[in-house]
């Protein structure tokens, strides 16, 4: 390697270490340092590519004037054979005419000149092999050995092999204005390497600034989420791993905006459910106790009733928030499809007979066996079926039924009753949803507001899923995906 490129490259390695340590201690804006790693690598790309440059360029320099001299040396040996017709006594010919370039060119010297470099050395060698030069090690008319025939020139003369040339060694130097010459390469191949650097600097600013804008965004639209602005829309900019970040936070704060809405409403909601238990109890305990109102088992069982529905409405609750926490504990062992639908069918039988409703189980052969929580897959289907008679008019039908669907076993409840509202359908499942401003109960369980939302969080407690689908005025069907 040579001392410029030496030095280039002690260089790069200072720039780099202490860059790296910069970076390391005081750096923190990320423009800044995608700015200098830009910048960084240019350079880096910048020195190596010099650094190769010049060995690249000196080492085809020196071929080419090894060449040169090669060819200057078959020209030599070949005035003297078509003089003498071979090459008997040429080595003593060479010494005693040297051409212009002192010492004679390609010819072995003893004793070469103190502080000079070796010029090269060529072994001429007639047809038989036979030296016809002397060389280190190797005297006039010895046979050169075989083992080192490799990458010999043959010496032509008029369209006829007469010798070979061996290159043994020695370099080449170069003129004045060869020098020069490299000299205006390595110059400008530096300069180059300053540009590229100072590009690299421009152009790194600009991609720098480019790509954490939209992390600049998104720290603003962090904070302001801190502040309690919860709904964050951040301009998507671009289509790669920043863009896809984008949309991600996008969609995670309309997600926290819409729980702490759902959060907002259900809390009101339960206050609303609660208020109203209460202030029955109250008024009734507190007008039986003064005198007002005398103690009746009327009185007494709507307190009651009332005292029920707040038990319920805690239980829901409390089923709810254990879901949520993945602490609901489900007592899992082999069912059968079949034996869940009968069951429930069982179980509301005489209350379908009450409405006039017709209850119907169908089965599909073969079905495999289920894992789960008997009593909650059962509290699921009773909520369904407790739903569908409530909006069912008589002479309707609800059907029970079991079948294979996609490596799970379906479960499903239709019913030919009244219907779900499209826009209200998307919000069954949620908590305490009101279909209208009268706070009904919008095909959610009657008496807590919190039937379908338990029902959900079960049918995912059994790595379940549930889909609802309606058709006003024509029924409504929900479809219990369970895995087998």
């Amino acid at each position: 390697m040579s001392r410029d490129a030496y030095y280039d490259l002690s260089f790069l390695l200072l720039v780099t270490r202490y860059s790296s340590l910069a970076i390391k201690l005081r750096m923190r804006s990320l423009t800044l340092k995608l700015m200098l790693a830009f910048m960084l690598v240019g350079l880096i790309g910048a020195v190596v590519a010099a650094a190769f440059s010049q060995v690249a360029t000196r080492t085809e320099f020196n071929r080419a004037r090894l060449l040169d001299a090669q060819d200057r040396f078959a020209n030599r040996v070949l005035e003297y054979y078509e003089v003498f017709g071979s090459f008997e006594g040429v080595n003593d010919w060479l010494l005693a005419n040297p051409p212009d370039d002192r010492p004679p060119l390609g010819v072995f010297q003893p004793q070469p000149a103190p502080g000079s470099r070796p010029p090269p050395l060529f072994l001429l060698l007639d047809l038989d092999y036979r030296a016809m030069t002397r060389a280190p090690e190797v005297r006039t008319g010895q046979i050169y050995p075989e083992r080192e025939r490799l990458n010999i020139r043959p010496v032509m003369f008029e369209g006829k092999k007469v010798g070979y040339i061996k290159y043994l060694g020695g370099e080449a130097g170069l003129t004045d204005r060869e020098a020069q010459l490299l000299s205006r390469i390595y110059q400008g191949l530096a300069l180059a390497g300053v540009v590229a650097t100072l590009v690299a600097l421009v152009v790194g600013a600009v991609l720098a600034r480019n790509l954490t804008r939209p992390a600049r965004a998104l720290t603003h639209a962090i904070h302001a989420m801190r502040d309690g602005q919860l709904q964050q829309d951040v301009k998507v900019q671009s289509r790669d791993e920043l863009g896809e970040l984008t949309r991600a936070f996008n969609q995670m704060s309309a997600q926290i905006a819409h729980e702490q809405h759902l959060r907002k409403q259900m809390t009101a909601d339960i206050a609303h459910e609660l208020r109203t238990p209460l202030t029955v109890i109250s008024g009734y305990l507190e007008a039986m106790s003064n005198g007002t109102l005398p103690v009746t088992p009327t009185r007494l069982q709507t307190v009651f009733t009332q005292a029920t529905h707040l038990q319920h409405l805690v239980e829901d609750l409390r089923t709810l928030s254990l879901a949520d926490a993945g602490e609901l504990r489900l007592n899992r062992q082999a069912i059968t499809p079949e034996a869940l639908l009968r069951h429930t069918a069982q179980f509301y039988e005489a209350q379908a007979a009450q409405g006039q409703v017709r209850l119907t189980v169908t089965v599909a052969p073969d079905l495999p066996t289920l894992y789960g929580d008997r009593d909650r897959l059962l509290q699921v289907l009773g909520n369904l079926v407790s739903n569908a008679l409530r909006h069912t008019p008589p002479a309707g039908t609800i059907a029970l039924s079991a079948a294979l669907a996609n490596k799970h076993v379906q479960l499903t409840v239709q019913d030919s009753g009244e219907g779900i509202p499209p826009d209200v359908l998307p919000h069954i499942f949620d908590r305490f949803y009101r279909g209208d401003s009268a706070r009904n109960t919008a095909y959610n369980t009657a008496s807590t507001g919190l039937g379908l939302a338990i029902v959900k969080s079960l049918v995912q407690a059994h790595n379940g899923d549930i889909i609802a689908t309606s058709v006003l005025g024509q029924g409504t069907t929900f479809c219990i995906h369970l895995p087998i």
